[in-house]
Order: C-alpha cells, then sequence, then structure tokens
C-alpha cells in the first residue's frame, strides 16, 4: 500500500500495475494480492536457482574449481564482484 501510495519517479514493475490500474478499474486489494504473488513467485525461483547451482557445483569439483579461479584472478577483492564484472566473465 506504501508502494501505491509513492510517487517515486524510480519504475519497478508495481510503476506499470498503477499505471494501468486506472484504466481497468483495478481495486487495491487486487493489486495488494497479485503484487504479493510476483514477490513470492520471483523470490523463489531465484533461491531454487542458487540451490541447484550450489549443489551441482559441490558436486562437481573440477567446475567448481575452474570457476573460482576465473572469479579470484578477475575480482581481487570482494567489492569488484559486481553483476557488471561477473557478466563479462567467460
Amino acid at each position: 500500500m506504501d508502494r501505491m501510495a509513492s510517487t517515486t519517479p524510480r519504475k519497478d514493475f508495481m510503476s506499470y500495475i498503477i499505471q494501468h490500474a486506472d484504466d481497468k478499474d483495478v481495486k487495491e486489494g487486487e493489486m495488494e494480492t497479485n503484487a504479493w504473488s510476483i514477490v513470492l513467485a520471483g523470490s523463489e525461483t531465484t533461491a531454487t536457482l542458487l540451490d541447484g547451482a550450489i549443489f551441482h557445483l559441490l558436486s562437481n569439483p573440477a567446475t567448481m574449481s575452474k570457476l573460482t579461479t576465473e572469479i579470484r584472478s578477475t575480482c581481487k577483492s570482494e567489492k569488484d564482484v559486481r553483476v557488471t564484472t561477473l557478466s563479462n566473465m567467460p
């Protein structure tokens, strides 16, 4: 409800829902329920992906070693571990 009352210029998934809600006569309760569904669905898939990735890395020591070496040779400190840095790695 706080997000729907906010007038932030930052675009997120709620900004598009709010923008189109006026046209469709969507009730606040519907928007709140849909927002919860979207957040829960997105967080669960992320958690499942991370669980699977960690499982497979720990099950394959050679792959884990290769990944560790690549990250440590590219990133000199934890501060260097960023999406922009990692996305440029082979």
